[in-house]
C-alpha cells in the first residue's frame, strides 16, 4: 500500500471501513470510526497546507571562478564553429509549439491552491493522502482484527505462520505463548487504567491549585501505583498458572475455545465477498501500473 496510488488506496479504506460496518453493530462501529475520521482529517489538512511549508535545501550550482576562467579559455577557439550551429538550432527552434496544449495534450498544474502563505500542490496532495490511508488502514485493521478474532485463534494463526522458523532453533511455542499473554493482559491494563482515573475523579482535585509540581507528582504516583497493580496481577496470573498445572510452553497445548465447525463444500457469502474485493484491489493495482 506504500507505493500504490492514490486511488488504490482510498479504495482499501473503503472496502476497510464498510467491513467494520458489516462485522461491528452501529453502537460500537460509529464512535469508533468517528474518532479515527477525525484523526485522520487533521493528519490530512495539516499535511495538505504543510508539505510545501519547508522550503527545500538547495546547494549552490554555482561555477567556481578559476573553473570558470578555464572554460572560456578553452571554448573561445570553438566559438566560430558555433556560431552557425547555434543559427540552425534557433530555425528549428521556432518551429517547435509553444506549449503542449498547442499538440492537443491536457493542460498540467502543478499548484492546485495558493492563497496567502497556503500553497496546495500535487505533491502535498499525494502525500496527505497517502499518509491519511496509512493511519486509517494500519490502526483500523488492528482494531477490527483485536476485536473479531479471539486471542486463542490470533495465537494459533501466529503460531502456524512461525512454524517453519522451528526449523531454525526459533521458540515458536514460547512466542505463541507471549502472544496469548500480551492479548489477554492487554483488557487488564485498561481496567487498572480505567479505576485509577474513576478514583482520581472521584475526589474531585482542583488540578489549577495543584499547580504544575503537584500535577507532576500526582502523575509520578499514578504510574507507580498502575505498576505495583500490574505487577501484582502478573504475580497472580502466574500462581493461577502453576496451580492449574502448567509446566512450560513445550508441555502446554493452546486449544481454541470454540467448537469444531462442520466442513463446508462451498465458502460462505463473506469470504465470497472478501475474496471478491481482494481480486478487485488487485486488478485495480495492475491497471493504476
Amino acid at each position: 500500500m506504500a507505493r500504490a496510488s492514490a486511488p488504490v488506496r482510498l479504495a482499501v479504506v473503503g472496502v476497510l471501513a464498510l467491513a467494520t460496518m458489516a462485522a461491528l453493530p452501529r453502537r460500537l462501529w460509529e464512535p469508533q470510526l468517528l474518532r479515527l475520521g477525525g484523526l485522520c482529517g487533521v493528519l490530512f489538512f495539516f499535511t495538505l497546507i504543510g508539505a510545501e511549508g519547508v522550503p527545500p535545501v538547495l546547494s549552490d550550482r554555482a561555477v567556481p571562478a578559476a573553473a570558470a576562467t578555464a572554460a572560456a579559455a578553452t571554448s573561445s577557439g570553438a566559438a566560430a564553429a558555433a556560431t552557425a550551429g547555434s543559427a540552425a538550432a534557433s530555425a528549428a527552434a521556432a518551429q517547435l509549439p509553444a506549449s503542449m496544449a498547442a499538440l492537443g495534450a491536457p493542460s498540467y498544474r502543478y499548484v492546485l491552491f495558493h492563497f496567502g502563505w497556503i500553497t496546495i500542490t500535487k505533491r502535498s496532495l499525494s502525500l496527505a493522502i497517502a499518509l491519511t490511508s496509512l493511519t486509517f488502514a494500519a490502526l483500523q485493521s488492528a482494531s477490527l482484527c483485536l476485536v473479531t478474532t479471539p486471542p486463542e485463534a490470533m495465537a494459533m494463526a501466529v503460531g502456524r505462520a512461525l512454524r517453519p522458523l522451528g526449523l531454525l532453533g526459533v521458540p515458536v511455542r514460547e512466542l505463541v505463548l507471549t502472544v496469548l499473554l500480551a492479548l489477554r493482559f492487554m483488557a487488564m491494563v485498561f481496567e487498572e487504567c480505567r479505576a485509577l482515573c474513576m478514583g482520581l475523579a472521584a475526589r474531585g482535585i482542583d488540578w489549577r491549585q495543584q499547580g504544575l509540581r503537584g500535577t507532576v507528582g500526582i502523575c509520578i504516583s499514578l504510574a507507580a501505583k498502575l505498576f505495583t497493580n500490574l505487577m501484582s496481577r502478573c504475580d497472580n496470573i502466574a500462581v493461577a498458572m502453576t496451580a492449574r498445572g502448567f509446566q512450560g510452553p513445550d508441555a502446554h497445548a493452546l486449544r481454541d475455545g470454540a467448537p469444531p465447525a462442520p466442513p463446508r463444500l462451498l465458502p460462505s457469502l463473506a469470504d465470497t465477498a472478501l475474496l471478491l474485493c481482494l481480486g478487485g484491489l488487485a486488478a485495480a493495482t495492475v491497471l493504476v501500473l
